[in-house]
């Protein structure tokens, strides 16, 4: 009996080991998560994700728009799973989180139509976040939580979250909420790691210094970045980026310099964009309550300081992108202004790490762009 008990015992832990996650940057979980980050964009401009999803996960769930026209895929391969969620659509409500970009203490409680969410992103109480990504993430968790607990019923406890974009922002939020849900909340067997692709920062420097010591230290952490891709340089505040508002949306260069433009005006007003983004917060929460509901944010700090999160992984820009030329021979859009699409980050992946496969994509130009 003994003798059998030991065996079933060391199956157990032979099992565990095998299924754990692997620290460190894998070129293979960056690819397939990038290409199930591009379902989103694919679904909306194909018609369908088949071409892009990796044959070896398999789509469990697609949440509902949540909150702020937020959205979340939840994959399984194997003994692991993924967590992915959608950036910046054209929605309002969507790029208004991303302009939110006021600092609220990283402990405290958001408040919907009367009912506090609690949450706790970080232990430090120096720590701050981004108004508009906590928010976010608050009216995710409940559907979150929900799918961890069904992974872990059916015997998943790794899981990868990703996303893209505003999407990157969140995974990694999400991924420091998670890790600091009261004990119970969830099966302390869990076992995340996160791969944010192009996303703007999301918290201060005490925000950064506890997230990288305890994530990014132990390599379960990556910014994957395209040099050439400014959007995850904002917001700024730190010599990083002095524009709060994200370049996610706009087919066409006309969208980029207008984009840039307001960039422009807020760098006239960097002394004081802490009150800035105090008062616009107060504007657009204003907006969004007919979408989400009556809402109470925590009080704004009066500091304005964006420092980078994750062990940064810096790709190469891609610029083979065929787009169709204008009548005059001019090509329809600037090589640069797409550099952050998804689907060029998912190019560049296979261009550095897996060449044979980019060889054989029978698509070049993202979708929806010509």
């Amino acid at each position: 009996m003994i003798r059998a008990f030991l065996i079933a015992g060391l199956s157990l832990a032979t099992y565990l080991l095998q299924a754990q996650i692997e620290a460190g940057f894998r070129p293979d979980e960056a690819r397939d998560l990038i290409a199930l980050c591009n379902s989103f964009t694919f679904l909306k401009e194909v018609g369908s994700d088949e071409e892009i999803i990796p044959s070896s996960y398999r789509r469990t769930y697609d949440s509902r728009s949540i909150g702020m026209d937020n959205r979340f895929q939840v994959y399984r391969a194997d003994k692991h799973a993924a967590i992915v969620i959608r950036g910046t659509t054209a929605n309002p409500s969507s790029w208004m989180a991303n302009i939110y970009a006021a600092m609220i203490p990283a402990q405290g409680a958001i408040t919907v139509d009367g009912t506090p969410i609690p949450y706790r992103f970080a232990e430090d109480e120096k720590a701050a976040v981004h108004s508009g990504y906590a928010l976010g993430v608050a009216l995710m968790s409940q559907s979150v939580i929900g799918q961890i607990l069904q992974l872990n019923r059916d015997g998943i406890y790794d899981i990868l979250i990703t996303g893209h974009s505003q999407g990157g922002s969140l995974a990694t939020m999400l991924r420091a909420y998670l890790e600091n849900l009261p004990a119970g909340t969830i099966d302390d067997r869990n076992r995340f790691k996160t791969y944010a692709f192009a996303g703007p920062m999301v918290g201060n420097q005490a925000f950064a210094t506890e997230y990288n010591y305890r994530f990014s230290r132990t390599q379960t952490s990556f910014s994957v970045v395209n040099p050439d891709d400014m959007v995850p340089n904002f917001p700024g505040g730190t010599g990083d980026g002095v524009n709060p508002i994200n370049l996610f949306t706009g087919r066409s260069n006309s969208n980029d310099f207008r984009s840039m433009f307001v960039a422009a005006l807020f760098q006239q007003f960097s002394d004081s964009l802490a009150v800035m983004a105090n008062k616009m917060g107060a504007t657009l929460l204003q907006q969004l309550r007919s979408s989400v509901g009556n809402i109470e944010m925590p009080d704004a700090l009066d500091s304005y300081q964006y420092t980078t999160t994750g062990t940064r992984i810096e790709i190469d820009p891609v610029y083979d992108i065929p787009v169709t030329a204008k009548d005059d021979g001019e090509s329809a859009y600037d090589p640069k202004s797409l550099q952050h699409k998804p689907y060029v980050y998912y190019r560049s992946i296979l261009i550095m790490y897996f060449p044979e496969e980019h060889k054989k994509l029978k698509r070049l130009v993202p979708p929806g762009v010509n």
